[in-house]
């Protein structure tokens, strides 16, 4: 089901549900570089990648140019670097552990999606290129876990 589809059936089948729209613009920026480690370790990496895409993580700096003049260059201390071909890539496995969590949680019961009785499992929530929009019935549980 497209995500319009989805909607469509909530508001006719499940009117008590609700959508969250969270917008990943911006969280390049925002990673945690230990939580990277850890998730990488968690998939199985092996240690000598994991302290290869730290070093390369953890070593970018920048500067900004005023008045046509850089500033002295500032290291970063979180965050993914913009232009970097391995950072789409990274980012998407941590899009995916986000998923995996979601996924996670429908299974013991810590959260319930939505149209569960017309589609085996329910749909919890669907991922785009920039967008997680998750559905959820209305209900004090849902709504605690999120």
């Amino acid at each position: 089901m497209t995500m319009a589809e989805t909607i469509g059936a909530c508001k006719s089948l499940e009117p008590n549900s609700y959508v969250i729209k969270i917008d990943f613009a911006g969280a390049f920026d925002s990673i945690n570089w230990s939580f990277i480690e850890q998730m990488l370790r968690a998939k199985g990496f092996p240690d000598l990648w994991i302290s290869w895409i730290s070093c390369l993580i953890r070593s970018s700096a920048s500067s900004i140019i005023v008045n046509g003049t850089p500033s002295s260059s500032f290291n970063h201390r979180q965050g993914l670097r913009q232009g970097n071909p391995l950072s789409p890539l990274i980012f998407n496995l941590v899009v995916d552990t986000l998923s995996r969590l979601i996924t996670s949680a429908v299974c013991q019961n810590m959260f319930h999606g939505v149209l569960q009785d017309f589609i085996q499992d329910g749909i919890s929530h669907m991922l785009y290129v920039d967008d997680l929009i998750m559905f959820a019935k209305a209900n004090n549980h849902c709504f605690s876990w999120i």
